[in-house]
């Protein structure tokens, strides 16, 4: 993926706060352009982690789940 983006690709030094910082960046930006894609699963509310917890746990679930605050 870092051939493919080569005005991306930069020295990191994932010790430091800049460096995970810049990363950081990079990887929102590739979200943003469409070139990255996260892969959710869905959206859950408070009252939905501890069942999707347990998906995650037995391996049902592809993709990331992500809680909503409301």
């Amino acid at each position: 993926m870092w051939r493919e983006h080569s005005h991306i690709r930069r020295a990191y030094c994932l010790l430091s706060t800049a460096g995970l910082s810049a990363m950081l960046g990079d990887l929102l930006t590739l979200v943003a352009e469409g070139h990255l894609d996260p892969m959710l699963s869905r959206t859950l509310a408070l009252g939905e982690v501890s069942a999707a917890l347990g998906g995650l746990a037995n391996r049902h679930t592809q993709g990331k789940l992500v809680h909503t605050f409301r």
